[in-house]
């Protein structure tokens, strides 16, 4: 059986995170959803964690290690600049 592909959470770390237009603001209910969604991934499937502001970074590569990945987006710090297009 050949293995499933890695899922890649990309997170934005640009300052704009910071915003409150959903309660409290966008980086905490980004990280919140990627907890619940760690938690219901299957045993077995590898998940990677990228952040972008300026800059694409591979924090995390794909791994089956839940508490890493957990511990890897509450550490997650906001970057000044937003370079999607570049």
């Amino acid at each position: 059986m050949a293995s499933e592909p890695p899922l890649v959470l990309a997170f934005d770390t640009s300052i704009s995170m910071e915003a409150t237009d959903v309660t409290p603001s966008r980086i905490v209910a980004a990280r919140e959803a990627a907890h619940r969604f760690i938690e219901v991934v299957p045993a077995g499937v590898r998940v990677g964690l990228v952040a972008f502001d300026q800059t694409a970074r591979v924090i995390i590569p794909p791994t089956t290690a839940k508490v890493v990945l957990d511990r890897a987006i509450d550490r997650l710090s906001l970057g000044e600049v937003t370079a999607i297009g570049e």
